[in-house]
């Protein structure tokens, strides 16, 4: 997400920059860095839908005429297609087993390119993630987020709401209004631009029905922005007003009551908003943040994933390969090494069916076997949905005394018994998918048993050492 909105701010500001009188380079770099919103995720598509039906639009509001918009429209054509070009050449050129950039266009399009076999690997997420989670389920999350994000939403809302009642109230343009000017009537243009953007993606909360937390921050930004259009009202009205006062009093409300709209962000919330249940204490405010990174920079606090990737850095060369079962990709970043597998992590083996679980855990099988991971890091994270076991590499069947895990005994009849009487007892509480999906993850944990050995525990982080 926020490499996604990074490209979408950037590609979204050149093209006003270009609506405002600038230069046509502005338009060839909205175009291409807008291309590359959607390959850091799908829901950057938003962004080139807004600035699409805004460009298509200006010539029916007399704002640019055909020709501008033509011209217009090549060159962000054109941006996208620089900048998409040198991944064709790779991806194609040299055989990379990658999806192509905006597959899920080509697929629309009844196969005009072929997928590569990790595209037809991934399934489809979100209806497999619709059986194991339904709306249900979803609907109390996406409202208690949009709550949490009650300023930015309202802020859009509002701008939104403001626009169009001055186009239904006023059908008169002031001929003073000029492209690049400073007055208000030259922003009024720009709300379809970015309340088209906001509203996408206020609507794209909804596809996944795991309903994250980060999937709203697209709409924190957009929401910053579209508001931005109700200061301009406001500093319009108060340069313009003879009697001030009434101005910077509802300035000074307005201002009031942003605050208060947004003081849990930054004192931290009481409850989560994805299962509303009651923190112990406030979390997830500037405060809370605050204070942790003062205790990183004086203690030197790390996370366990970040202590299991530098524990695997300092005992590997760079051109050594790794592998993180899971969803916990920072340790990669920790460790500074690479995958020994293209699909770098997995965080659907609950939710895929069985037979494309097995797809994935052969795969990894076949490129382990080219090239061994010289670690691999078992995040033991619980995935969606967390009613399940967790798929764990090699079992902790119990703890100490100390309160230290107890793993599986590697010998062949202890480990029988567990897959046996495991399997039966998943079978039992969530089904036979679940069951085969257990079964299959057999093969995993044979393969970790013969081949590597546990070295250290972080946390719930547990790390094997290939065997020498």
């Amino acid at each position: 997400e926020q490499y996604m909105i990074a490209c979408m701010v950037m590609a979204i500001s050149l093209l006003i920059m270009r609506q405002l009188g600038g230069k046509w380079w502005c338009s060839l770099l909205a175009g291409a860095i807008a291309a590359w919103a959607p390959l850091f995720k799908e829901t950057g598509v938003s962004a080139i839908g807004a600035m699409g039906l805004f460009v298509i639009a200006q010539p029916i509001f007399k704002h640019r005429t055909w020709k501008q918009t033509g011209v217009d429209i090549v060159l962000l054509l054109a941006g996208a297609a620089v900048s998409m070009a040198p991944l064709y050449i790779w991806i194609i050129g040299w055989k990379v087993p990658l999806a192509l950039p905006f597959y899920f266009v080509w697929d629309a399009i009844a196969g005009l390119i072929p997928r590569s076999a990790t595209a037809q690997q991934a399934g489809n997420y979100v209806s497999s993630m619709r059986d194991a989670m339904p709306f249900s389920g979803q609907w109390p999350k996406v409202l208690r987020y949009y709550l949490a994000l009650c300023l930015p939403v309202s802020l859009a809302l509002g701008a939104i709401i403001v626009r169009l009642t001055k186009m239904v109230f006023s059908s008169k343009v002031n001929p003073q209004d000029k492209p690049g000017g400073l007055r208000v009537e030259c922003a009024d243009r720009f709300i379809l631009l970015l309340g088209v953007w906001w509203l996408l993606d206020m609507a794209f909360v909804w596809i996944s029905p795991a309903s994250y937390e980060q999937y709203s921050l697209p709409l924190t930004v957009w929401g910053a922005m579209t508001g931005g259009y109700l200061v301009a009202i406001y500093r319009d009205k108060l340069a313009r007003a003879v009697f001030k006062t009434k101005w910077v009093v509802t300035g000074i409300a307005g201002f009031v009551l942003m605050v208060v709209m947004s003081w849990h962000i930054f004192a931290g919330l009481p409850r989560s908003p994805y299962s509303w249940m009651k923190y112990p204490q406030k979390r997830n405010g500037y405060v809370q943040r605050l204070q942790e990174v003062s205790q990183r920079r004086s203690f030197g606090a790390r996370g366990y994933w970040e202590q299991a990737g530098e524990y695997v850095r300092s005992r590997t060369q760079p051109t050594d390969k790794i592998y993180v079962w899971g969803w916990i990709p920072g340790i990669y970043l920790s460790a500074q090494r690479f995958s020994s597998s293209a699909n770098a992590f997995e965080s659907e083996m609950h939710t895929r069916p069985p037979q494309q679980l097995e797809q994935v855990v052969d795969g990894l099988l076949v490129a382990f076997g080219k090239e061994m991971p010289k670690y691999i890091v078992d995040s033991r994270k619980q995935h969606l949905p967390l009613d399940r076991f967790k798929f764990e590499l090699w079992p902790i069947v119990g703890y100490s005394a100390q309160g230290q895990p107890q793993f599986l005994p590697p010998d062949p009849q202890t480990v029988a018994m567990f897959e046996q009487k495991w399997g039966q007892m998943t079978r039992e509480r969530f089904g036979d998918d679940e069951a085969r999906r257990f079964e299959i993850m057999g093969k995993f944990r044979k393969f970790i048993r013969e081949h590597y050995e546990i070295e250290q525990i972080f946390g719930d982080q547990v790390v094997f050492k290939l065997k020498t």
